[in-house]
């Protein structure tokens, strides 16, 4: 009976839903190529409705919704889903560090609270930028992540050094401790009920 019930699933049901978000991801395609991407991402959401493991389609949807509409909780959104669905990308974890930094600054300030610890991290964005010296800009960050232990922008920062260095493992690493802390800051947010859906 399973075997039976298995053969029509597979015959049916299955080809007829890959027939369905197949459809709709290829008109989301096409109307990306047009750079209609309000209507792009109504079709990728549309495919994502029938197939949940769609990577490109939560990381085109943010995407969009970050640069052509300006909607940064729904990119967080569509980011979170996409890291859901590939743990490891490092550009999905590269785009949502970028937000969270963005929406910090603009909504809630740089979260760097002592005058010591802002000292020390535009000393080592001066690493990073001026003397190109990645090394001494890690060591510099996480002096002042001894002073912040919750220090959003000098974790996310540590990530995108070692990401500019080809180390995507530790880069994934600190993007992880930066939104840890992130939620860890602001409790009650909306991005924390985002991130549970």
């Amino acid at each position: 009976m399973k075997k039976i019930l298995f053969f029509i699933y597979n015959k049916f049901y299955k080809k007829n839903t890959d027939h369905a978000w197949k459809e709709f991801y290829g008109q989301a395609i096409k109307h990306e190529k047009a750079r209609q991407y309000e209507e792009a991402i109504k079709y990728y959401e549309k495919a994502l409705e029938i197939n949940n493991n769609l990577h490109d389609a939560c990381f085109k949807i943010a995407e969009f919704s970050s640069c052509y509409c300006f909607d940064h909780l729904k990119a967080i959104k569509y980011y979170f889903k996409a890291i859901k669905i590939k743990p490891k990308c490092l550009d999905t974890h590269t785009n949502l560090i970028y937000e969270f930094m963005d929406l910090s600054k603009r909504s809630h300030g740089k979260h760097i609270a002592l005058k010591q610890e802002e000292d020390l991290y535009w000393k080592a964005w001066k690493y990073t930028v001026g003397d190109c010296d990645n090394k001494k800009a890690i060591k510099t960050f996480k002096e002042a992540l001894n002073i912040n232990k919750k220090s959003v922008l000098s974790f996310a920062k540590i990530g995108l050094i070692y990401k500019d260095m080809g180390d995507s493992k530790e880069s994934i690493k600190y993007f992880t401790k930066s939104i840890k802390c992130y939620h860890s800051l602001m409790p009650r947010d909306s991005i924390l009920r985002l991130y549970k859906e």
